[in-house]
């Protein structure tokens, strides 16, 4: 199983300690640092509560395969520890959407455009082209007063 790594992956990507988690969630260090080592699983109500704080749903814990890191692109970042907390926000709201159309029977699959940028030379002008090939073959806008946001997940080399 995955958990474990799932878990210590959540607590990373929210910039959290062991002794933060610990003061928002009452599961203790010691549990958390065994959960994550995989020498232990976690109980229902404690992963509910690690969820929560990570802002991720239970269902990200129980997957197969290894955690990927989705990545926001942001205009103008906010001073960390705001910026990891409105991150973790904003996918759990994205999950929660992608949960939505595929219960509704809307979901499509959507290819996000490949880059040719290597990590050190991708900034905001190669996102915003990169946002526009998406918008235009996924149909969403002509990118003129339409608000559209994109989470690129693993499309920077």
């Amino acid at each position: 199983m995955w958990i474990g790594e799932r878990l210590s992956a959540a607590r990373k990507w929210s910039g959290l300690t062991l002794k933060q988690v610990e003061e928002l969630t009452g599961v203790g260090t010691s549990s958390i640092s065994e959960y994550e080592s995989g020498t232990r699983e976690p109980k229902l109500s404690q992963l509910s509560k690690l969820a929560k704080v990570y802002n991720r749903s239970i269902s990200f814990f129980l997957e197969d395969g290894p955690p990927v890191k989705e990545t926001v692109l942001w205009r103008q970042k906010p001073e960390s520890p705001k910026s990891e907390d409105i991150e973790s926000q904003f996918l759990k709201l994205c999950e929660e959407y992608h949960l939505l159309e595929q219960w509704c029977g809307e979901s499509r699959v959507s290819e996000i455009p490949a880059s040719s940028f290597t990590k050190s030379e991708f900034g905001y002008p190669e996102a915003e082209k990169l946002a526009y090939e998406f918008r235009t073959r996924c149909a969403l806008c002509d990118g003129r007063g339409c608000v559209s946001r994109l989470i690129i997940n693993n499309v920077v080399k």
